[in-house]
């Protein structure tokens, strides 16, 4: 029956659990009909007693049974919290072994002294230690026992009061404990695994919708339109998120570290599983979700220590540019960021040393001395002998390093005298080639 119910007949053999019972099956069919016609027809002869062996084959049935831990999940809880505990289990079986053999040791050797309770209860370590496993552990009519052996001694039976405090309420209860303990963490464990197999198959095919690029992850948009499917809302909220916790996590999630990576940061479908578990009302903090909000602060902090930085750097180069400013507004100039230029005029074997700013250009210059430069018949040369125009500023003939000019004036072919300092024409209260400060 179960055969023809595959649409495919040979699909039957995909499945495990019709492997399974086609094999009890095969030995059923041996046992009743294969087995017995041996028998009838006389070829088995005194072999056939090896064939009941088979009857064994029949226990195999008894695994039929764990399909029901399928339907009982707390049951499979019970067994692997024990499989779990089977390690701490050992270690107090040795160490109440070892009660065992210690106080058996002492039983012997004290008991030495009253041959009745000796003969009865202790006449060698082995039975010391099988009376106080029954009696003292296992507490078996311990109340016969201990007084039987208070008649004899006081010290006895105080010593096997010891044992027994040390072994039933100290030792096994611990064993209880243990036992106790990895259970509850076992379901836990369970219990998470289960809610995450639970989102993984209701998610998935909401993940895979709002997945446009399709590379299995989320960006920042994608995210927010997924958030925005009250599908999606009403599954987080029967699984008991916060979603309004989950928004406000966006940020977080989705935030640029401080490198500034050209990459956007994206979720993949693991993270929004583990974030949608950890945004759960039960779920308790744990010592990765300080760790990582301390991390997160700390980028933060960092990200606006650099910006403070950035701002302050700014700041300066704007009271410097300010400064500039008000220099050259002092010295009457319309460009404030122009800088200074130290100017070295040479003419007849002299010279002179100058100061001006490298926005002056070489008209005012020549105005400036000698109020008409075109009509003196003087005119200024650079250091490769090239004649300045009168619109060229000082910065453009810059030649021997920065901040520094040589200029050398230069007579017309009209001229047959150097003008000297006296006879060049000065404008009122102003000396020839003065410095401007």
């Amino acid at each position: 029956m179960r055969w023809c119910t595959y649409p495919t007949r040979l699909e039957c053999f995909y499945d495990a659990w019709f492997r399974f019972d086609f094999i009890l099956v095969v030995l059923m069919v041996i046992e009743t009909w294969i087995v017995p016609f041996i028998f009838l027809s006389g070829t088995g002869g005194s072999n056939l007693s090896s064939f009941s062996v088979l009857r064994l084959a029949r226990l195999l049935r008894l695994s039929r049974i764990t399909r029901l831990f399928r339907s009982l999940p707390e049951v499979m809880i019970l067994l692997k919290g024990v499989a779990t505990a089977f390690r701490s289990v050992m270690v107090t079986m040795l160490l109440l072994a070892v009660l065992l053999y210690v106080f058996g040791v002492g039983f012997r050797t004290q008991a030495s002294a009253f041959p009745e309770i000796k003969d009865l209860y202790f006449s060698s370590v082995w039975i010391s230690m099988w009376t106080l496993m029954l009696h003292g552990c296992l507490l078996d009519s311990v109340s016969i026992v201990l007084n039987n052996i208070k008649d004899e001694s006081l010290f006895l039976a105080l010593l096997f009061c010891t044992f027994i405090f040390c072994s039933n309420l100290t030792v096994m209860n611990m064993l209880i404990g243990i036992l106790c303990d990895v259970v509850t963490r076992v379901k836990d464990i369970e219990t998470e695994r289960s809610e995450r197999h639970k989102l993984r198959r209701v998610l998935s095919e909401i993940f895979d919708c709002y997945d446009f690029d399709g590379d299995e992850q989320l960006s920042s948009k994608e995210f927010h339109l997924m958030m925005e499917n009250p599908e999606m809302i009403e599954i987080l909220m029967q699984f008991g998120t916060d979603v309004n916790g989950l928004l406000t996590l966006n940020d977080m999630v989705f935030e640029e570290n401080v490198k500034h990576d050209v990459e956007e940061k994206k979720l993949s479908f693991e993270d929004l599983l583990d974030l949608i578990l950890r945004l759960k009302g039960a779920h308790n903090v744990r010592v990765t979700d300080v760790v990582e909000q301390r991390e997160y602060t700390r980028q933060r902090i960092d990200h606006l220590e650099e910006k403070l930085r950035e701002d302050q750097k700014q700041l300066k180069d704007g009271q410097a540019s300010l400064l500039l400013y008000m220099q050259s507004m002092s010295h009457g100039t319309s460009q404030p960021s122009a800088p200074a230029v130290t100017v070295t005029v040479h003419w007849a074997g002299e010279q002179r040393l100058q100061r001006r700013l490298a926005s002056t250009s070489i008209g005012e210059m020549l105005q400036q001395l000698y109020f008409q430069p075109l009509q003196s018949g003087l005119i200024l040369k650079d250091c490769q002998g090239a004649e300045l125009g009168p619109e060229l500023t000082l910065g453009h003939v810059t030649e021997t390093s920065p901040g520094n000019v040589d200029l050398y004036l230069e007579k017309l072919g009209h001229l047959s005298v150097w003008p000297t300092a006296a006879l060049l024409p000065s404008p009122p209260n102003t000396p020839a080639l003065a410095t401007v400060r």
